[in-house]
């Protein structure tokens, strides 16, 4: 059936399931604060990552850094289908005693039999299940599938290194995303031109200011609509003027409108 279906962790929200298929999911570049673990059932894209276009093929296993600034575009979106899992830095860490920050770009084809012995990753009955033999087989298969990886996957470095100055413009986006932000803002605090500021930004970290700022607002959005919020309070807190414009933005960058992605996580 054609469309996006997401599947949590009703527990805490730390696992997410996204089924793709015959959609056009997102039309924007964007990050996620999770890792991401996906796999392509059907089709092809090229996706860019790090500034880089990769192509990516049917039955390719791949896994995204948490805030690895990425784009999906299929070469087809009407033959295009894949699950992703999104797992939570706070999940990871604690599941595997090692930090996010460590994982790389990875991706590589495999064959149907060794599908097979990942699939459990992409089935939302073993997220859902409140229960010590399905969480377990649930971590020795990420595991097996990141050390699978670090030995055979493609491997891909983000090569962009932030200067002090760009550092300071993400950070006080990463504190102020909530509140009206503006250039000015930015541009009295770290003395620099507003000019100079986006271009910079923009070559960071592959997202210009305002870019980055929206995408901080989705994903904190999510997390409140998740909680089952209004969807008017939810476009409030999160820094939109209005509904309208929240509505669009969300579907720019979740593929889902908010109210459709509230009622998935219900």
């Amino acid at each position: 059936m054609a469309g996006i279906r997401y599947f949590f962790d009703q527990a805490a929200y730390n696992l997410e399931i996204k089924e793709c298929e015959d959609f056009l999911h997102a039309s924007k570049a964007h990050f996620h604060p999770q890792i991401s673990i996906g796999f392509v059932e059907k089709g092809s894209c090229v996706l860019e990552v790090y500034d880089k276009a990769y192509p990516i093929s049917e039955s390719t296993m791949l896994i995204i850094p948490p805030n690895a600034v990425h784009k999906c575009n299929p070469v087809n979106y009407k033959n295009w289908g894949f699950k992703m899992l999104y797992i939570s830095e706070a999940w990871f860490e604690s599941a595997f005693n090692k930090e996010s920050k460590d994982i790389s770009f990875l991706y590589k084809p495999i064959d149907k039999t060794f599908y097979s012995v990942f699939e459990c990753i992409f089935d939302p009955a073993f997220i859902a299940a409140k229960d010590m033999g399905y969480e377990s087989i649930l971590i020795e298969s990420i595991s097996n599938l990141l050390d699978l990886g670090d030995k055979s996957f493609h491997r891909v470095h983000e090569n962009r290194h932030s200067a002090p100055y760009m550092r300071g413009v993400k950070a006080y986006l990463d504190e102020h995303y909530l509140r009206p932000v503006m250039l000015e803002d930015i541009s009295d605090r770290v003395h620099l031109s507003k000019y100079y500021i986006i271009r910079q930004f923009q070559q960071h970290y592959g997202l210009s200011p305002y870019q980055y700022l929206v995408n901080l607002r989705i994903n904190e959005a999510k997390k409140l609509l998740g909680e089952q919020n209004e969807i008017i309070e939810v476009a409030l807190q999160t820094g939109f003027y209005d509904q309208s414009h929240f509505t669009k933005c969300f579907k720019q960058y979740v593929g889902l409108t908010p109210m459709q992605y509230r009622k998935a996580v219900e």
